[in-house]
């Protein structure tokens, strides 16, 4: 997926394209309010075996510097990129935003597996899936599905989760933000990082729960992920056979 673009893979776009619709605050005191935040955080949890006093502290005092920091180097941002390296199931809300307005929404599925759905509205359901080496498209009004074969030289991962793939085996810098937001009701922290050449933001909860990516765009255009890891999905929901109920078109139709 190029993350310069804010698109889709490209396959997926191009079943998009017809049908697609054309005060800042103190620092020294928020820094305050960040380091108590973490204390907070750390006494109502259980203890991490890989996160020692040590490296707590360190971060904490890191943060309250404003200094850059290299993954792994802070609790939140290594906690956030193991999430990312053991997730079960992830699901992305990919919402494009022009002047506050949401224009266009999608949501990404990922299993373990790499097999990917993405739903567009309710129109049109997605899944790429390695695994069998099939794309599966879903027309639900038309209760149509158009399936292909995929290349034998695509890249193992599908190719539309490179950033994501980068992201998991990040070892980069990344500069911790000075300002917060509320994402979904929850505080947030936010990292600057380059992943596929462009520097991007990721915004985790204290304890290095990934809430949301943001990209940067053009003036008042904002693309942003948000994130949910783990939530119990219907295997069925990955399979790339044509559901009941939909007629099979296409180049693969008769296999």
């Amino acid at each position: 997926m190029n993350l310069h673009e804010h698109e889709l893979p490209p396959r997926v776009a191009d079943h998009l394209g017809a049908v697609a619709e054309p005060a800042e605050r103190d620092v020294a005191a928020a820094q305050t309010r960040l380091m108590r935040r973490l204390t907070e955080a750390r006494a109502a949890s259980a203890p991490r075996r890989w996160w020692p006093a040590l490296a707590t502290a360190a971060a904490a005092m890191v943060l309250a510097l404003g200094l850059p920091l290299l993954s792994g180097g802070n609790d939140a941002f290594a906690a956030a990129l193991e999430r990312f390296r053991t997730f079960r199931t992830l699901e992305m809300r990919l919402q494009h935003h022009v002047d506050d307005r949401l224009l266009q929404q999608a949501v990404v599925r990922v299993n373990a597996e790499g097999v990917t759905r993405t739903d567009v509205d309710e129109r049109m359901s997605i899944i790429v899936d390695p695994v069998h080496g099939r794309l599966l498209t879903l027309m639900h009004e038309s209760r149509t599905a158009m399936r292909m074969t995929l290349p034998a030289t695509r890249p193992a991962t599908g190719g539309e989760l490179d950033w994501l793939e980068e992201l998991r085996r990040f070892k980069g810098q990344a500069e911790a933000l000075p300002q917060r937001r509320e994402i979904d009701g929850q505080r947030a922290l936010g990292w600057s990082l380059s992943l596929q050449g462009q520097r991007v933001e990721l915004w985790t909860t204290a304890d290095g729960l990934p809430l949301a990516l943001s990209l940067p765009g053009t003036p008042g255009l904002r693309i942003e992920y948000r994130f949910r890891f783990d939530l119990p999905m219907d295997p069925a929901l990955f399979s790339s056979e044509a559901p009941a109920g939909y007629r099979l078109a296409g180049p693969d139709a008769g296999r």
